[in-house]
């Protein structure tokens, strides 16, 4: 497997956002051709959101490698199970939404749902020679940096939003970094990536003038986006060794060292490692939301 990386430079002043904001803008931009990969015959992917936007364009890419690939749209939760006994690879780009904030529902409760509902099929993965292989990619976004509230997240406003659909969006690195924690033991793998700049983001609710500016004049293609997803499922850089990173554009491994505001970092971490647990705790939440319904 060869994953092709543009640029290797960082910007230690800054956070993820205004890095890929500044990247946007740079001579560092992705080329125009597909990541060269080799077969993952006898492998299973599941691509939520598959039917459109950077998880298409994700399954274009892989469909050549000989692997068997679900499109899983947001109705499509739970059939997975009774067809196959085994996931390698699962790139969680969307989910449903039903009786909570639309940000909040749809990025965080039902994905994670979703994703626990396929733990067994994992765990099966995992144990059948994919140990460090089989993964988890969560998306998150440039939105996740710069809207992320003091603190990581705010748990008091988690019920209804804050209000600001940017703060409500920004909170999204904490799932992918509890999964980690709690089956990094089994030999899976979880990573945060953002699609980068690229046209297909979950602009769900954002500012109609925003979006047609960022298309006009910040986002790349939305295939662009899907090298990025590509890199973060299946590059070997970002493998158990990094558990729980998170992955930027165009396909790089972002490091705790030049992460974004700081007490984001302490949230992230668990209070025996000296942080908040935060991520412990919103999975918590998470699955008191979901209990009612599942």
């Amino acid at each position: 497997m060869i994953i092709r990386k543009c640029g290797t430079n960082y910007v230690a002043v800054g956070d993820a956002y205004v890095y890929g904001m500044m990247e946007a803008f740079s001579e560092a931009k992705p080329h125009r051709s597909k990541y060269p990969h080799g077969s993952e015959e006898g492998r299973v992917f599941v691509v939520t959101g598959g039917n459109s936007s950077i998880g298409f364009e994700l399954c274009e890419i892989l469909r050549s490698s000989g692997t068997t690939i679900y499109m899983a749209s947001r109705t499509a939760a739970t059939s997975f199970a009774s067809q196959e006994s085994k996931l390698s690879v699962l790139w969680n780009n969307t989910g449903t939404v039903q009786s909570f904030e639309p940000m909040i529902g749809r990025h965080y409760i039902a994905t994670l749902l979703f994703t626990e509902l396929h733990v067994p099929q994992l765990r099966k993965a995992a144990s059948e020679g994919e140990n460090g292989r089989t993964r988890v990619a969560w998306t998150s976004s440039g939105m996740a940096d710069e809207g992320s509230p003091k603190n990581g997240i705010e748990f008091s406003a988690l019920d209804n939003g804050t209000g600001s659909l940017w703060i409500n969006y920004g909170q999204s690195k904490l799932l992918g970094r509890e999964f980690a924690r709690r089956y990094g033991g089994d030999g899976i793998v979880s990573v945060v990536q953002t699609p980068g700049k690229s046209k297909g983001e979950s602009c769900a609710g954002s500012p109609r003038l925003m979006v047609f500016l960022f298309n006009a004049f910040v986002l790349q293609e939305t295939v662009f986006g899907a090298y990025t997803e590509l890199y973060a499922g299946l590059s070997e850089e970002a493998g158990l060794q990094k558990n729980g990173t998170y992955v930027i554009l165009w396909g790089r491994v972002y490091g705790e060292e030049v992460v974004p505001p700081k007490d984001l970092v302490s949230a992230l971490r668990m209070e025996k490692e000296g942080g908040w647990g935060y991520g412990e705790k919103f999975w918590g939440w998470c699955e008191e939301k979901w209990g009612k319904f599942v």
